[in-house]
């Protein structure tokens, strides 16, 4: 089907090739008339269509027209979804060992200060429950050594949540935190703030707390593997290799 163009600058059509022929034999239109393929932009002289001039190479075949989704296989539905360079999410499994492995970190540089604390709460005479009651007053120097040795894992982790969104443990198993709508870095108020400090506040409620904690955990078994703080900060853990 062909459209043409009058010599009163209106568009005549889309027409049938025999009507065209037709009128260049009653005198309406002729080679030089401008004409335009149904689907395509461009005008061109009827003299250039093969229709017109079988000296001319017949036009090339249209490119097929895309799949329609209910059409396509699985792997390319995702794809199309999800877009080719989405990053796969990181197994349970590993997210699991990173965690084992950034909590034996901030246990392990504590040991030296509970080592001592121990030792001298073995050589005092003093029940366990009143040293607590009392702070562990006397043992000062134990109880600031704890404390440091889990300061310094502790500013370190958010260090390299806030750069790479990634602790000790999460880039020795090569999974990275990353914002859940674009896989951009989560940055240290996702990353930190939102899905570390806001979830621990809310574990500390009473009876609420645990209720949180064990929904947040449980909920690393769903599709999207997200836990809830996961949702809270609008974060993912992926898979870079």
């Amino acid at each position: 089907m062909i459209s043409i163009l009058g010599a009163d600058g209106k568009s005549y059509g889309p027409v049938s090739v025999e009507q065209i022929r037709a009128w260049i034999a009653e005198g309406r239109a002729s080679l030089d008339t401008l004409g335009q393929r149904q689907g395509d932009s461009e005008w061109l002289r009827l003299g250039d269509f093969h229709e017109f001039n079988p000296s001319l190479p017949p036009p090339l075949p249209k490119a097929p027209p895309a799949l329609p989704p209910v059409l396509m296989g699985a792997d390319e539905l995702i794809e199309q979804e999800l877009g080719a360079t989405e990053r796969p999410l990181a197994t349970r499994f590993k997210r699991l060992v990173a965690s084992v492995i950034d909590t034996f970190l901030s246990l392990f540089f504590a040991l030296p200060g509970a080592f001592m604390l121990t030792m001298g709460i073995l050589q005092d005479a003093t029940p366990f429950e009143e040293l607590v009651q009392k702070n562990f007053a006397g043992h000062e120097n134990s109880m600031s050594l704890i404390f440091v040795g889990m300061l310094i894992p502790a500013v370190v982790q958010i260090f390299l949540l806030a750069l790479r969104g990634q602790t000790v443990g999460k880039y020795l198993l090569q999974v990275q935190i990353v914002r859940h709508e674009d896989e951009s870095k989560a940055g240290l108020w996702r990353a930190v703030m939102l899905r570390g400090m806001v979830p621990a506040l809310i574990g500390t409620l009473p009876y609420v707390g645990f209720v949180f904690t064990l929904i947040n955990v449980f909920f690393i078994f769903r599709d999207d593997r997200r836990c809830l703080h996961d949702h809270i900060a609008g974060t993912k853990v992926i898979q870079l290799d």
